[in-house]
């Protein structure tokens, strides 16, 4: 389902368990994927490979000031 994992540079959109969507850095770890976060504040989280879908990267962010 995961096709080939991403550097953990890119940002990606990812499905977890086909219901939860997440903007994350990748990571392969002992057979799992972890989900690292841009944010400090948050702590990186594994999953199984095969609860993980990657729909999308990101290619830009737009704020409203």
């Amino acid at each position: 389902r995961h096709g080939q994992i991403p550097d953990t540079e890119t940002i990606v959109a990812v499905r977890v368990d086909a219901d939860e969507f997440t903007l994350k850095r990748l990571a392969l770890v002992d057979q799992m994927i972890e989900l690292r976060p841009s944010n400090p504040t948050y702590k990186s989280w594994q999953v199984a490979v095969d609860r993980v879908e990657i729909v999308g990267q990101m290619i830009g962010l737009v704020r409203r000031l």
